[in-house]
């Protein structure tokens, strides 16, 4: 939900009058989310600072993770990510002790991504089977289509390829069960573009007739006309007989 900037500016200005540090620290972390949603990162950060001060000081803990992880994000868009990777650590440590499930999900999402943006693949993808395991222990088939959309190209970027493989098929298969046509696409292009690494153009060939045939659907012309491209490409010149 996007933050009223004015709105928030106005009770940080009510709240400094009243000398009340918890309404300070509210504001401010209002104030530093609006600015955060507008791109205004040093602005943003000064808010943050002062709100997670002040939660320290009120040892408000919950208050203070929520700030660290949006600390964690402006970071993070700094490209700063061990210092993202730190802030998110710092939320994590009381939201798994105080938190919903959503919340940690949301977290853990995160610091998966920022694990994968640092280069720690592993550990990233380590993170995700792990969440991946706890939905498919609460039956929650959408939190593992999501999770899976982001571990297997974690997976393929590690050489992990038949693991990459294996979660894209279930990805597609998730997506047919949900009738999610717009992720069943991106299965069957991982699976086509991974089966041409593995050396089996044939099975390629296949899976990425059947993204043609869903993009058409979906009305994307310009997709289409690229995976039909590659169709040819992989029968004319990949070793796969025309029919």
């Amino acid at each position: 939900m996007s933050v009223n900037l004015k709105d928030a500016l106005d009770e940080l200005e009510e709240m400094r009058h009243a000398d009340s540090d918890e309404g300070v620290a509210n504001a401010q972390f209002k104030i530093g989310v609006g600015y955060l949603q507008r791109g205004k990162l040093d602005k943003a950060d000064e808010a943050l600072d002062e709100a997670h001060y002040l939660c320290g000081k009120l040892e408000n803990d919950i208050g203070r993770a929520h700030v660290a992880k949006n600390q964690a994000l402006i970071a993070e868009q700094r490209g700063q990510l061990d210092a993202a990777l730190e802030k998110i650590n710092e939320a994590l440590a009381v939201f798994e002790e105080q938190s919903s499930e959503d919340i940690i999900f949301d977290a853990r999402e995160m610091k998966a991504r920022m694990l994968h943006e640092a280069g720690r693949g592993q550990e990233s993808a380590e993170l995700l089977s792990s969440m991946i395991a706890r939905a498919d222990q609460a039956g929650d088939d959408v939190t593992v289509l999501l999770l899976l959309q982001y571990l297997a190209p974690v997976l393929r970027g590690l050489g992990r390829l038949e693991e990459a493989l294996v979660n894209y098929r279930r990805y597609g298969a998730l997506a047919q069960k949900l009738n999610d046509p717009q992720r069943m696409v991106l299965a069957y292009v991982g699976v086509g573009t991974l089966e041409e690494q593995l050396g089996r153009p044939h099975i390629a060939v296949g899976a990425l007739e059947e993204a043609a045939k869903l993009f058409d659907t979906l009305g994307m012309p310009e997709q289409v006309a690229q995976t039909r491209t590659e169709i040819m490409r992989l029968t004319n010149g990949g070793g796969v007989p025309e029919k």
